[in-house]
């Protein structure tokens, strides 16, 4: 209880629902930046409570921060950066070279792409930098009775979170895919290079003529 992350403002969705209404109730506060503030002013939000910096690419460019600032921004701190990659996919943004973090992606909508399975990805790049020496992060760093004593942090090195991932919730909380709803992702994954190329490669043809009915748009 008590405990907060900090996010940028550009929220929609079912992300805002879930900051706004669901995260409260379960004792964690989300503190968002205001939007007319550069986004170096994100790190003056962060306090003693703080557990992790929560971004979305488009969002941060906004505000005039790069990844890398957001990167640094949670390296210097010691904390999880989680970077909301809804719009775009894994494939096509460098996930590690870029943000250093935990990246959540769509599968129904790009890696699925037919819509017809609601499901999510979990990236980690296993950095966490200086996570086993703080006690902020009980369930990773202390050890867990459930798992015969294991402490993620020290057993699992440099993925201790997505190592719990895989094995608590699936095992004890039953968060696993179906098999067929697992099959029916697996037949766009196998092709979701092709359709990201395609995809990239249209995008200079159709962007002006989509973006110029706007005013804000300097042709």
């Amino acid at each position: 209880m008590g405990r907060n992350l900090v996010s940028v403002p550009q929220l929609y969705g079912t992300t805002y629902t879930w900051f706004a209404h669901i995260l409260p109730k379960m004792g964690i506060e989300v503190v968002c930046q205001n939007p007319t503030v550069r986004g170096a002013d994100l790190e003056a939000l962060i306090d003693e409570n703080t557990r992790a910096i929560f971004v979305k690419p488009s969002a941060i460019r906004r505000q005039r921060l790069r990844p890398r600032g957001a990167r640094d921004l949670a390296h210097r701190h010691h904390m999880p950066l989680i970077v909301d990659n809804t719009v775009a996919t894994a494939d096509v943004g460098s996930t590690r070279r870029l943000w250093s973090g935990h990246r959540r992606s769509l599968l129904d909508e790009v890696h699925g792409g037919h819509c017809t399975t609601l499901g999510g990805i979990i990236v980690d790049c296993g950095r966490f930098h200086g996570l086993p020496m703080r006690p902020a992060y009980p369930m990773l760093t202390q050890p867990d009775a459930s798992y015969h004593g294991l402490v993620y942090t020290i057993t699992l090195a440099a993925l201790p979170f997505i190592g719990r991932c895989r094995s608590v919730l699936p095992s004890t909380v039953g968060a696993v895919l179906s098999p067929m709803s697992a099959f029916l992702l697996l037949q766009g994954i196998e092709t979701v290079g092709l359709s990201a190329s395609i995809g990239m490669s249209r995008m200079p043809a159709r962007l002006p003529s989509s973006c110029a009915p706007d005013a804000r748009v300097n042709r």
